[in-house]
């Protein structure tokens, strides 16, 4: 996060996003969670991305209590980078950073700036 603000029993996490609004609860999750691990007084965390260019804001809340339930879904996304890892397989897949980002000339994708 960009601003973090830990009191007794909640917090607040702030990321400041300069792309398109692409909301992403994961990963305002698994900020609440580093908060909820390196504080073990905090019950709630409130987490919110700013997105600048569109003057927008997306806010999540987390309690501890019922911060386990999205563990499935991450351990999911994390098998998957383990796979692939162990493989040494890396299929090209199409973002906004395609256009001008991507250092990988070779990929079908570059240059053509596909969103997800």
């Amino acid at each position: 996060g960009d601003v973090v603000r830990v009191a007794p029993r909640s917090a607040f996490i702030g990321d400041w996003k300069n792309g398109a609004r692409k909301p992403d609860s994961v990963q305002l999750a698994l900020s609440a969670q580093a908060i909820f691990a390196h504080f073990p007084e905090t019950q709630l965390v409130k987490a919110t991305f700013f997105w600048l260019a569109e003057d927008e804001e997306d806010t999540e809340y987390y309690d501890r209590a019922k911060l386990a339930r999205m563990w499935p879904e991450i351990a999911a996304r994390v098998e998957k980078m383990q796979q692939a890892w162990d493989l040494q397989v890396y299929p090209p897949t199409p973002s906004g950073l395609c256009v001008k980002y991507c250092p990988v000339t070779s990929c079908q994708f570059h240059g053509k700036g596909n969103k997800r």
